[in-house]
């Protein structure tokens, strides 16, 4: 079986204001995020039984109450967004500079709808985002682990593993041909 690979496309528009103010996060604060949801991630696997019962909403809340830590209480959930709602969001001036998606593993097909699923209430503004996963049933997380590769390599126009359970890729749009970075991290709660 032959894995096709996506083709990057470019749109670029027709005039760029000089004056205009971009929300993105930096590189820097963007890898500050995911560090703290990996240390999050990472004290939630040494005691899986204290979390595997919690639902999506309530592990997103434990990640929630560790970036308010570092971000001045900006960090909130359940933001409306577009055309739905991000389950975290830290905003700066109004604008989102950062937004993420928590899913808990139900398959390599359920997690290639939450990719795409981040462009449905993502705006051309909303540039790096993250994918957070929490396995909670599956007692081969390596398993896990290579679906998941499995879907990056098909869905994105780069991807690199940079720990064991997380990735940094491109993924393109294909209605609209935009470009975002996506961080995506695997926590391991089985019990």
């Amino acid at each position: 079986l032959r894995i096709k690979k996506k083709t990057l496309r470019i749109s670029r528009p027709a005039k760029v204001a000089s004056s205009e103010q971009s929300y993105s996060i930096d590189d820097a604060t963007y890898r500050h995020i995911a560090e703290i949801i990996e240390s999050s991630g990472i004290m939630m696997e040494r005691a899986p039984s204290a979390f595997n019962a919690l639902e999506e909403e309530q592990l997103r809340d434990v990640l929630l109450s560790a970036l308010n830590t570092h971000y001045e209480d900006k960090a909130s959930g359940e933001a409306f967004r577009k055309h739905g709602k991000t389950d975290i969001q830290i905003p700066v001036d109004n604008h989102s500079a950062y937004i993420a998606e928590c899913k808990i593993w139900k398959g390599a097909e359920s997690f290639k709808k939450a990719l795409l699923q981040l462009f449905s209430y993502t705006t051309w503004r909303d540039t790096k985002v993250s994918v957070i996963v929490f396995n909670k049933k599956n007692k081969n997380f390596e398993k896990v682990l290579d679906s998941a590769n499995e879907v990056l390599e098909e869905e994105s126009i780069s991807c690199a593993r940079r720990k064991h359970a997380q990735w940094y890729c491109k993924i393109q749009n294909e209605i609209d041909e935009r470009i975002m970075h996506v961080t995506i991290q695997i926590f391991d709660l089985s019990v």
